[in-house]
């Protein structure tokens, strides 16, 4: 089963696009310095630990700036892996969702997404089979971090150049960024930070789509990430 495929199909996908694009008022690239400071006072109610339990129990009350300093922030986490694949075993167990044992992904993914909270990709999965199972009210609940999380890649450029690149933390996230927004990608190419997608012709991005997977460069050394923090 392929899940795109489904998404595409469902009138979701219209409202999710909508919702998303409509409220981006305006761009800005992160600083992960000034990320840093926020989410390093462990008495404010923007320490990171704190901000990362709300996510995961879906609090609806989360702001957008919260959401930014989340998503970004995660990059500054001791665990922090860009070239992390994710929940494989949700993704693995998604193609293979019926009527019949959907309980069961649920259930599966419940129990695991803590310990991989910003994993967009079976995020959004959890969130195409409730839609496709009709399982609104866990649909209502996916749907706000899901759209927290995109809209704050589509707030940090406007993907049309190089230097306005949309920041990420993953590669998958770019797949699924363009994925939600209805972009059919061609093919990727990768030079330094800056990752280029070339898609189908559509009227926001034309041919292609940029990306900048900055963190990445770490290659997960904390000096370098910490000299990358300071700049």
């Amino acid at each position: 089963m392929n899940l795109y495929k489904i998404f595409t199909s469902l009138s979701c996908m219209v409202v999710f696009t909508v919702s998303v694009q409509a409220q981006i008022v305006k761009s800005f690239a992160p600083v992960y310095a000034d990320i840093k400071k926020v989410i390093s006072d462990n008495q404010s109610d923007n320490h990171y630990p704190k901000l990362l339990k709300r996510f995961l129990e879906m609090d609806s009350t989360l702001t957008e700036e919260q959401y930014y300093v989340i998503y970004y922030g995660q990059c500054l986490q001791d665990n922090y892996n860009p070239l992390s694949k994710g929940n494989e075993s949700i993704q693995k167990l998604a193609q293979k969702v019926t009527a019949e044992n959907y309980t069961d992904f649920k259930t599966a993914y419940l129990k695991t997404k803590d310990q991989y909270p910003l994993d967009l990709r079976s995020l959004q999965n959890a969130y195409i089979l409730a839609y496709k199972f009709q399982d609104d009210a866990f649909v209502r609940k996916l749907q706000v971090p899901l759209i927290g999380l995109i809209k704050v890649i589509a707030s940090s450029g406007d993907g049309k150049s190089p230097d306005q690149g949309f920041h990420i933390m993953n590669e998958s996230d770019e797949y699924v960024f363009c994925n939600l927004l209805n972009l059919h990608i061609l093919e990727k190419s990768q030079v330094g930070e800056f990752d280029f997608i070339q898609l189908s012709k559509n009227e926001r991005f034309g041919k292609i789509i940029y990306f900048i997977n900055r963190p990445q460069l770490s290659n997960k050394s904390p000096v370098i990430l910490e000299e990358f923090v300071d700049d």
